[in-house]
């Protein structure tokens, strides 16, 4: 029975008491009972803050903003601005580094210019280079770069105040001391957009408020954690006080001690009084007195002097402290080092040089494309830093003997780029001979001779077409005839041009480099041979290229037609848009055909070379990135020419469909060369391909000869 009763008392407990507990889980938690409670994970806390808290930028102190010195919060070191710069400017090899760093930047060259893809005036660059000649208005960019860089390395906090005109257009940009600036937050831990979003503390006190829009803070080290940057010099700021403790050490050798650490006994019957009396005399007359402490000294009988340690004023203490603060801003610690090999220190100094500055460089760039950008609304120009030139002058020259021997470059094109003007055109007595037909791909020089073309034939009548007729009729005829021109090519279609060749040479070096490298295994030759074959099956995706080429060949063909100063019907319209879709398609497919031969044959050096020194895919990416193959000038050189050709031909194409234009005949432009100057009214068939008679960047026409029908 007392078991049947514990059976029933137990089957209570798990029944109505079990669903009472499992209830009121539910009442509070919303989650009805199940296996998963059996040693689960349990329910989390509900969150104790509204929904809209979600999502901030990091647990701030509360009352961020009530508290107006800057960098009193989230300090776990208790390191303020004013103490930074005084651990700066305390320790000499640390202001030296620093004073390095912003020499090593200051020396480089700049400029403003337009984006990639993008068509800026002249007169816009020019004015934007002129404003960053001298950004405070009052200091050239060099002294007002260090300025910033001060604060960058220094607090990791640059400022620069946007000073505007009372048109609210801007004047200046001033740096600003950023110890003065006390960063406020939104809710959500964030800089705010709108009202201010920093206050200047001058004098303890609050003294001004700021927007993004008055002032521009870009510290360059943020932490999800903390409020402010952090620097280089706080970052070792430890090491920075042994530093300067180590200092002020060497300095009370010379300055505070009378000898070295060490103890000196009296005589054993001197009292207490006459052992102060003798320390006071000793100290007056050698501390801080060098000249004292070398000359000849007499001391009582009995005294004896132990020196407790010697003394060392420089050790491998002082170069482990040079290492780190050089290691922290990427300097190198060579100048501070034992000695050691020369060719190990030279490549010591240049990788510091590249690695720390490379970064520094880029970070600039960014700040100043920012004031571009936002504060002075140029959206098509960047700021650039100009690649440093070779210094030795025998390098320098090397390099412009293989340029022009490949063909890279032309002699003139080497001269003008070391400031000098053009040789003189040679004399030429005889006629030019034939030129190979132009290669509008893979042409280098501006320029490969004077244009082949059929000599001018006598007119019908066997008066010169070129002598100007007489009568009413006949002048309106001359008129007419001058205004028949082929149109000039449109700036806009270029440019699309322009920009696919360039999308298309961007995504090709990596993508050659990794399908050489992968080959390099393959052929087992001489790297000349290797070279030939491994270019020769490399894939250069050229099918992008043509599909976006298309319509715009197309359009400049139509364009051309319909600007050529003949009305077009509706039946010529139509033998012009199918011949235009024809000339198009038969044009993309040459260029595409001569890219691929051309850049086969430019890639080819670099890849000898790459083979023969054992680059790495990335190595060779970097070497073909900079080849005329994928350069600007290519892809300016194939948008220029194979736009002209487009527009001359749209233009014949016109003038045969009319019936009214004779023939044609070469117009050569003024300012285009003495060649074509030349061949002047030179007749020109309608069914003449424009690359006959126009050479690479040839910014020559054709001009009608009407008919002797249009006379009445």
């Amino acid at each position: 029975m007392a078991n049947a009763s514990g059976a029933k008392a137990t089957q209570f407990s798990n029944g109505f008491i079990g669903q009472v507990v499992a209830g009121l889980r539910f009442a509070v938690t919303g989650k009805a009972p199940g296996a998963g409670d059996w040693f689960g994970p349990g329910q989390p806390m509900a969150p104790a803050a509204p929904p809209e808290v979600a999502g901030r930028r990091f647990d701030y102190p509360v009352s961020a903003n009530i508290t107006y010195t800057p960098k009193a919060e989230n300090n776990n070191l208790g390191v303020s601005f004013d103490q930074l710069r005084n651990l700066a400017d305390s320790l000499d090899i640390l202001r030296l580094v620093i004073e390095t760093r912003k020499d090593q930047v200051a020396k480089m060259a700049w400029t403003i210019k337009a984006k990639d893809g993008k068509t800026v005036s002249d007169s816009k660059i020019q004015e934007l280079n002129d404003l960053f000649a001298f950004p405070d208005g009052h200091n050239d960019f060099h002294a007002w770069i260090r300025r910033i860089l001060e604060d960058l390395f220094v607090l990791d906090a640059p400022a620069i105040y946007v000073q505007r005109t009372k048109g609210d257009k801007v004047l200046a940009f001033e740096p600003i001391d950023g110890a003065t600036i006390k960063r406020l937050l939104d809710e959500g831990g964030r800089t705010p957009q709108d009202g201010p979003a920093y206050q200047q503390i001058l004098k303890g006190l609050p003294a001004a408020d700021l927007t993004v829009n008055d002032l521009v803070y870009q510290p360059r080290n943020m932490r999800n954690h903390m409020i402010y940057g952090y620097g280089p010099v706080e970052q070792i700021v430890v090491t920075v006080n042994i530093g300067i403790r180590r200092m002020l050490g060497q300095l009370a050798y010379f300055t505070d001690g009378s000898v070295p650490d060490a103890i000196a006994e009296t005589p054993a019957n001197w009292t207490a009084e006459q052992v102060e009396q003798f320390q006071d005399y000793w100290d007056s007359i050698l501390s801080g007195n060098d000249q004292q402490r070398r000359h000849l000294r007499f001391v009582p009988a009995g005294a004896k002097f132990q020196q407790l340690k010697p003394e060392l004023l420089q050790d491998k203490f002082d170069e482990w402290l040079a290492r780190i603060i050089c290691y922290c801003f990427s300097v190198s610690h060579q100048p501070f080092a034992s000695q050691v090999n020369r060719a190990t220190a030279a490549t010591a100094q240049d990788a510091a040089l590249q690695e720390g500055l490379a970064p520094i460089l880029l970070w600039i760039k960014a700040l100043i494309d920012r004031l571009l950008r936002q504060y002075l609304k140029a959206q098509d120009v960047e700021f650039s830093w100009k690649e440093d030139e070779a210094q030795d002058p025998l390098v320098e020259a090397q390099i412009d003997q293989i340029l022009v021997s490949t063909g890279i470059l032309t002699v003139d094109e080497c001269r003008d780029k070391r400031g000098y003007k053009p040789l003189p055109e040679p004399v030429v007595e005889a006629p030019a001979a034939p030129i190979v037909p132009f290669d509008p791909a893979g042409a280098a020089p501006p320029h490969q001779g004077a244009p082949v073309l059929a000599p001018t034939e006598p007119a019908a009548s066997g008066v010169d077409s070129k002598k100007e007729p007489v009568g009413t009729a006949a002048a309106e005829k001359v008129a007419k005839a001058a205004r028949l021109r082929s149109a000039k090519p449109n700036p806009k279609r270029e440019k699309a041009v322009r920009a696919a060749v360039k999308k298309w040479q961007r995504a090709l070096p990596g993508k050659v480099a990794a399908q050489i490298t992968a080959q390099v295994g393959k052929v087992d030759k001489a790297a000349e041979d290797r070279a030939h074959k491994i270019t020769s099956a490399v894939n250069l995706n050229t099918d992008p290229l043509a599909k976006a080429l298309l319509p715009i060949y197309e359009e400049a063909y139509k364009e051309a037609a319909a600007d050529s100063g003949i009305d077009v019907t509706d039946a010529m319209l139509e033998v012009v848009n199918d011949g235009a879709v024809a000339w198009a398609e038969q044009h993309v497919g040459d260029l595409i055909t001569n890219i691929n031969s051309a850049t086969r044959d430019f890639i080819r050096t670099d890849v000898t070379q790459a083979l023969n020194e054992g680059a790495s895919t990335a190595e060779l990416a970097d070497l073909l990135s900079d080849n005329y193959a994928f350069s600007d000038a290519r892809a300016e050189t194939i948008a220029r020419t194979e736009m002209a050709h487009a527009a001359v031909s749209g233009t014949l194409d016109s003038w045969k469909q009319s019936g009214v234009v004779d023939h044609a005949e070469f117009d050569a432009a003024p300012d285009c060369c003495e060649e074509c100057s030349g061949e002047d009214g030179t007749k020109i068939d309608f069914d003449t391909d424009p690359q006959d008679f126009m050479h690479p960047n040839c910014r020559c026409g054709v001009k009608a000869i009407l008919s002797d029908a249009t006379e009445d």
